[in-house]
């Protein structure tokens, strides 16, 4: 092996130990003697969880959906999404204790709602008031087929709020269905049908 030869041997080793080096302390490892989350976990079965909290007590609007009534939960610069018009959202600008601000498109004029006021254009949405939070926990849930698009509020507690969301359930291997002609025993075609 001539000089050359070493020094880009040596240039890679270098650079692959600082590759792993990197990748090992980026790569999150659960606390000592906390509990790693693997298949027979319920919470990883069910979807986890995530907890964000805010860093100064932020407060988000709470609006009933029908049927239900569904209660979920907006903060500053959220989208209330139309229930049938895809493409269509209000804006959260504002939320204050006593009314919340919401506009459709930067042109438009912005709404003023006040608690029990229904959102206009928004059939069956209704403003029901605010709440002051320092935490918001979401709860994933895996379902067969998702019904509420958006986070559903499940509860307040304190300054802490509970929202759950749908996920769809990861679709499952497709049934062994052998290949045409491989029907016979060790799967292959010109093996006897008595064969082992």
């Amino acid at each position: 092996m001539n000089d050359a030869s070493r020094a880009r041997r040596r240039a890679w080793d270098t650079g692959l130990l600082t590759a792993l080096m990197i990748f090992v302390l980026l790569v999150p490892a659960p606390a000592k003697g906390a509990a790693v989350p693997g298949p027979d976990d319920g919470r990883s079965l069910d979807g986890g969880s995530a907890e964000p909290r805010f860093p100064a007590p932020a407060r988000h609007a709470i609006l009933l959906q029908q049927p239900g009534p569904v209660r979920a939960l907006y903060g500053v610069g959220d989208v209330i999404v139309h229930p049938q018009e895809a493409g269509r959202g209000l804006t959260v600008v504002r939320v204050e204790a006593q009314h919340l601000v919401v506009r459709e498109g930067a042109g438009r004029r912005p709404q003023v709602l006040r608690p029990g006021d229904p959102i206009l254009g928004f059939p069956g949405r209704t403003f029901a008031g605010t709440v002051l939070l320092d935490v918001v926990q979401y709860r994933y849930r895996r379902v067969e087929r998702i019904v509420h698009v958006e986070p559903v509020l499940l509860a307040l507690e304190g300054a802490r709020a509970l929202l759950e969301v749908e996920v769809p359930r990861p679709a499952g291997a497709a049934p062994a269905v052998p290949a045409e002609g491989t029907d016979r025993p060790g799967g292959r075609p010109d093996a006897p049908a008595d064969a082992p």
